[in-house]
């Protein structure tokens, strides 16, 4: 009998083993890809697998940490890209030299200097430490959005406008 894996001739037992889900007869060298193997049950009709000494239960999936969220404490100021570009070529540094030193693509620092992206804090630390910029302050108390309360006495509600309508309708009449 031939090894339905490799090929070779089989001399000696035959191993029925289960490899990616299939039953098939294999050698002792190829026994070694199996998950387990099956044999016939004498008693049942059906087939019954046998598990390896070897566990078969997959990895568990890999956990990247999650970076550490900054305060949002602090705000970008409003020609970040200007700055960065100029704090660059300060140093003499292209795209490609910076990206490869702080460790942020080469197309993330294109669109930090034109503008077209925001950097997050943990990518405006780094350009403001190696580039020696700041692209970060404070909050001014102009930046924080106001918040737009209506004066209860000057607003009108729906039975304010019913009223107008009626007092414009009996005008009409009178």
């Amino acid at each position: 009998m031939e090894c339905e894996v490799c090929g070779n001739e089989i001399y000696g037992k035959t191993i029925r083993a289960i490899i990616d889900g299939v039953k098939l007869f294999v050698c002792s060298n190829c026994a070694k890809f199996s998950s387990s193997v099956w044999k016939r049950d004498s008693a049942q009709s059906g087939l019954t697998t046998k598990p390896l000494g070897y566990s078969t239960k997959p990895s568990p999936p890999f956990k990247r940490k999650t970076p550490s969220k900054l305060p949002p404490s602090l705000d970008l100021v409003e020609n970040f890209g200007q700055r960065i570009r100029v704090g660059r070529m300060h140093h003499n540094l292209s795209h490609e030299d910076l990206s490869r030193k702080i460790g942020i693509k080469i197309s993330i620092l294109r669109k930090l200097e034109m503008g077209k992206m925001v950097p997050d804090q943990p990518q405006a630390k780094k350009l403001e430490r190696f580039l020696k910029i700041n692209i970060l302050q404070a909050p001014s108390e102009t930046s924080k959005p106001e918040k737009n309360f209506v004066n209860k006495a000057s607003a009108l509600t729906l039975g304010d406008v019913v009223i107008i309508q009626k007092r414009g309708v009996e005008e009409e009449r009178g």
